[in-house]
Parts: structure tokens; C-alpha cells; sequence
């Protein structure tokens, strides 16, 4: 449970790591990476499900890492009132000097109902569409351009790290593999 948890995370942060060193800074000690953010335009925004607290703490740590000598920022999605914490690491990002941003999906599924959440409010501000009705949360207007990566669970790290946990297994003969994940929500979700 904890141990996969936090390899999730190290794999997902090593992810956009990479795909971050390819958009932003050379690798370089600290003060040269330090000089190279305050002249790129590239943000990160990460935005990873609710975990709870502790799992929450994890996610914070790794993206610590991660973040250092980057235009970086951190949402914790919950419900409609992640709309705020969007909102403001999306400013904090422009003034901080990204002139665009990655958004980096820290979900296993496109179907999370969580990332689904996530995307109907910045695809919904991207569009200058209306502000929602029926007590669903406006869309989060973005003063940068935002660009999409996949969920990490549609990668191709996570394939790797999936056939590399059933390659670690010892004599797998007779035994079996348990997929837990936690059940829908609503009549969408269940649809998928």
C-alpha cells in the first residue's frame, strides 16, 4: 500500500522531472539552475488527487524535489472547492514569470472523477466559457496557456512499473493479482 504509493509518486514526479529538464533548465548544479528558471517561461502545474494526510505529505515531498529551480506549483484535488487552490497556483505561476504551463496529472485514470473535476475547470476557462450554474464551480480562467500531459497511469512508465512489480513476483505460479481501486461515484463513472 505505502510502499507502492510513494513509488507512484516518485514515478510520476521522475516523469515530468524529465519531461521538465527537456522544456525548462539544462541539468546544473543549484545556482545555475536557480539562473536558468528566472529566464525560462515553462510552469508546472501539478495537480494529484486528495490521498489523505499522510499520503498528501508524501505527495508534497515529492514534489519538493521536483520543484527546485522550477516555475513549479502544487493543487490538491478534492472537490468543486479545488477550483481556489487552481486559480491561485495558476497566478502565482504567471507572476512568477511562466508564460505557459504543463499541466502534470498525478492520476492513475483519465477516469478519475477528480481529474475529471480538474479538467472541466481549465478546459472551461481556456474556452471563456460562461460561468457554470447549478452549483457546479465556475471555470478556472488561466493567464497563461496551459498544455496537457496524459494521467500517469496512461504512460508509458507506468506500464513499465506495472510489469516490473509482476516480473518481481516469485514463483508466480498459483498465486494471484488483486486490483483494488475504489468505486464510482456517479452514473458517468460507472460507465467507464
Amino acid at each position: 500500500g505505502a510502499m507502492f504509493g510513494a513509488t507512484l509518486v516518485a514515478s510520476v514526479l521522475l516523469t515530468a522531472f524529465l519531461w521538465g529538464e527537456a522544456l525548462s533548465a539544462p541539468r546544473a548544479d543549484a545556482r545555475l539552475k536557480a539562473m536558468a528558471v528566472a529566464k525560462t517561461d515553462v510552469g508546472f502545474l501539478v495537480v494529484a488527487p486528495d490521498r489523505g494526510f499522510v499520503g498528501n505529505e508524501d505527495t508534497r515531498d515529492a514534489f519538493e524535489a521536483f520543484a527546485e529551480g522550477r516555475h513549479a506549483a502544487l493543487v490538491i484535488a478534492t472537490d468543486e472547492r479545488t477550483h481556489a487552490g487552481l486559480a491561485e497556483a495558476l497566478r502565482n505561476l504567471a507572476q512568477r514569470g511562466a508564460r505557459r504551463a504543463v499541466v502534470l496529472p498525478f492520476f492513475l485514470s483519465g477516469a478519475d472523477p477528480r481529474y475529471a473535476l480538474t479538467r472541466r475547470l481549465l478546459d472551461a476557462g481556456a474556452e471563456g466559457q460562461p460561468k457554470a450554474e447549478g452549483g457546479r464551480a465556475s471555470p478556472v480562467t488561466s493567464p497563461i496557456p496551459l498544455t496537457f500531459a496524459r494521467p500517469f497511469g496512461e504512460s508509458y512508465l507506468a506500464v513499465e512499473i506495472l510489469a516490473d512489480r509482476f516480473r518481481a513476483i516469485q514463483a508466480p505460479a498459483g498465486k494471484r493479482v488483486v486490483v483494488v481501486g475504489y468505486g464510482a461515484k456517479d452514473a458517468e463513472n460507472r460507465a467507464r
